[in-house]
């Protein structure tokens, strides 16, 4: 899932990156799952469309129109926020941040939440660009970890920071890896056990 904000035009850094974000992960055979509408959310989509990708929107409808992307393989429109918030993050093996406001935010917190309560599995929380989120994580650091220790140490590590695409990529390539590795030798053991 690519998370970022819906305020940012084509000529835009961020959605440069969604871009070719979105392509990269179509090109490694990657579903991009994102809110579906404009901005961020049209640049990934549209990086993955483009070369052939599945492009999935989790999108909201306000009334009778549906906000969405011309970007989109397959669209799914929610009326109520809550039900689009638990399945926008069901599908994942990453999650990525990109700059966002309010609901990008929200997002992340939500991911994080889930992941510490044991609610979703551990997974790549990677968040784009350093000078963006180092505020707010230097926050997390000193005053929720430290200061008023409201969450620990290891809940500051449900998250990384990445820089570059390359980085982005290897990572979500890596756990993917890993991820169907584990579940062959899972899927193994289960058929063992039933031949006994």
């Amino acid at each position: 899932n690519v998370l970022g904000t819906k305020n940012i035009r084509s000529d835009s850094e961020y959605y440069q990156v969604a871009y070719r974000v979105g392509q990269r992960l179509a090109k490694e055979g990657f579903s991009v799952v994102s809110g579906g509408g404009p901005g961020t959310m049209e640049a990934v989509s549209r990086g993955a469309f483009e070369i052939g990708g599945q492009a999935i929107g989790i999108n909201m409808k306000y009334g009778y129109k549906e906000r969405k992307n011309s970007y989109l393989t397959k669209a799914i429109g929610f009326q109520f926020p809550y039900i689009r918030k638990l399945i926008i993050t069901s599908p994942a093996t990453a999650f990525v941040f990109l700059p966002g406001g309010f609901g990008t935010l929200h997002q992340l917190f939500e991911v994080l939440t889930l992941i510490q309560t044991k609610k979703m599995e551990p997974m790549p929380v990677l968040l784009y660009n350093h000078k963006y989120w180092a505020p707010l994580l230097a926050f997390i650091k000193e005053v929720m970890v430290h200061k008023l220790q409201t969450i620990s140490d290891e809940d500051d590590e449900f998250y990384q920071i990445v820089d570059s695409e390359d980085h982005l990529l290897d990572t979500i390539k890596t756990f993917h890896k890993k991820r169907k590795e584990l579940q062959e030798i899972l899927k193994d053991h289960s058929v063992e056990e039933q031949g006994e």
